[in-house]
C-alpha cells in the first residue's frame, strides 16, 4: 500500500495544476495527431480519415502517486482497455501519462453516448475491484463526456 503522506506537499496533490496543464497538454497532443490509438478499431467515420464528429468521448483524468509501479498500472488499465474494447460501439481507447504533473488520461471513443457512459459505469466497478487506491491519489477522476464537436485529422 502506497503511503499518502510521502506525497503531501508534492506535484501529486495540486490537483488543479494538473488539470490546468493536462488539459491544455491533450488538446496540443491531439491537435498534432501525437496521440495514437492502441486499440483502434475502424468504422465508417473514421477509417478514411474523416471526422469524429457526431462521435461520443469520455475522457478521465486521475493524478498518479509519485512512487506508483508504472508497468503494474499500465498492465490493469489494459485489463480494463479490454473490457471496454468488447462495448458495443467501441471506437478506441487510449491513455496518457505526463511524467511532470503524474496526470494520468483516459479517453475513451465510442459510435453512441450508451457505450461512453457504459464505459464510465464499468471504471466505476473496476477502480475499486483492482485497488486502483494504490496508484490513484484521488479514484473519484476529473471526468468530460459528451459529443464531438469538432474534429480535425484522421
Amino acid at each position: 500500500m502506497i503511503d499518502p503522506s510521502k506525497h503531501r506537499g508534492s506535484v501529486a496533490h495540486d490537483r488543479r495544476a494538473v488539470i490546468k496543464s493536462g488539459a491544455g497538454a491533450f488538446a496540443a497532443l491531439a491537435g498534432l495527431g501525437v496521440i495514437a490509438s492502441a486499440n483502434a478499431q475502424a468504422t465508417p467515420e473514421t477509417a478514411d480519415g474523416g471526422s469524429k464528429v457526431g462521435l461520443y468521448a469520455v475522457t478521465r483524468m486521475y493524478v498518479i502517486y509519485d512512487d506508483a509501479d508504472m508497468d503494474q498500472l499500465n498492465s490493469i488499465i489494459e485489463d480494463f482497455a479490454a473490457l471496454i474494447a468488447a462495448l458495443p460501439g467501441f471506437i478506441s481507447y487510449d491513455v496518457i501519462f505526463d511524467e511532470t504533473t503524474r496526470g494520468y488520461i483516459t479517453v475513451g471513443i465510442f459510435d453512441n453516448p450508451e457505450s461512453a457512459e457504459a464505459s464510465s459505469e464499468t471504471a466505476r466497478t473496476f477502480i475499486p475491484e483492482h485497488n486502483l487506491a494504490d496508484f490513484y491519489v484521488d479514484t473519484t477522476p476529473v471526468t468530460v463526456q459528451g459529443e464531438i464537436v469538432v474534429s480535425a485529422g484522421g
